[in-house]
């Protein structure tokens, strides 16, 4: 969607399009390292449900940035690459705290192939919405939904107990005999 957006929205050609996507890897290592220096919050499920507001945010002000503002798209896309590796890798590291070890190759690996395919799915859906709608409403929903899953995780006990470093000790699983 991202190449529709660059070319079509905001008008940009190949070289703002490569330069979009270099601005979001940039963000990305930024982000990753920040998330390797600061840690994240004690109650590692906060960092990652927060990160996912702040997503949903970037992808929101993505949507909304006018066709003459090509910058703040590029501004707003930055940040949403530096917010990814702080959200997933607080996510991963949460999973991994909640899961039983001889248990997460499995789980991992289920949450890849389930994320690779809905992933065609999610774009045969976008497609005609973003036709319909326009590719900037696309984004705006679905950074609006992205927020709302961050907010929504706040509200709900288990996942808030996920994050909980010391109910991470004991994974779910541990000790159970077989």
């Amino acid at each position: 969607m991202t190449p529709l957006l660059v070319s079509k929205h905001l008008v940009g050609g190949a070289e703002d399009l490569g330069f979009w996507q270099a601005l979001f890897a940039v963000g990305t290592i930024l982000g990753g390292i920040a998330l390797g220096v600061w840690g994240g919050f004690g109650n590692r499920i906060v960092t990652a449900l927060l990160g996912l507001i702040l997503l949903g945010t970037g992808t929101i002000i993505i949507g909304l940035a006018p066709a003459n503002l090509l910058w703040l798209g590029l501004a707003a896309n930055t940040f949403t690459g530096f917010v990814m590796p702080i959200t997933n890798g607080s996510f991963g590291a949460t999973l991994q705290g909640a899961i039983a070890a001889d248990m997460q190759g499995r789980v991992f690996a289920f949450i890849l192939s389930a994320a690779t395919l809905v992933s065609p799915i999610g774009l045969m859906i976008a497609g005609p919405m973003a036709d319909h709608f326009g590719i900037q409403t696309w984004f705006q929903v679905a950074g609006t939904v992205c927020a709302l899953m961050g907010v929504a995780g706040f509200f709900i006990p288990d996942v808030m107990g996920m994050g909980n470093p010391s109910a991470a000790s004991a994974p779910a699983g541990a000790g159970s005999a077989e």
